[in-house]
């Protein structure tokens, strides 16, 4: 969904649904989004997925999108997280 969709949706303009949006949750959408796709990243990395196939199927560009992102937000690289959590 793109920012102008979303808006729709809600009645606004785009920037006034951004401000709202961001005033309401305490992030923009494109943050939430990012926090979704590394939530379902952390789990399907705890079940032993490689990384390449979970950057794909969480929607990021590629393994290093998600080593960059994941690494930003959890202090750990992908792969580092899969060894303490002994993934399978």
């Amino acid at each position: 969904l793109t920012l102008e969709e979303l808006a729709a949706v809600a009645g606004l303009s785009p920037f006034h649904f951004l401000r709202r949006f961001r005033e309401v949750q305490g992030a923009t959408p494109q943050q939430v989004l990012m926090s979704l796709r590394l939530l379902a990243a952390q789990r399907q990395l705890a079940a032993g997925v490689a990384p390449a196939e979970v950057a794909a199927a969480t929607g990021l560009a590629d393994q290093a999108h998600l080593t960059r992102a994941f690494a930003a937000r959890y202090g750990v690289t992908p792969a580092r997280y899969q060894r303490q959590v002994g993934a399978r």
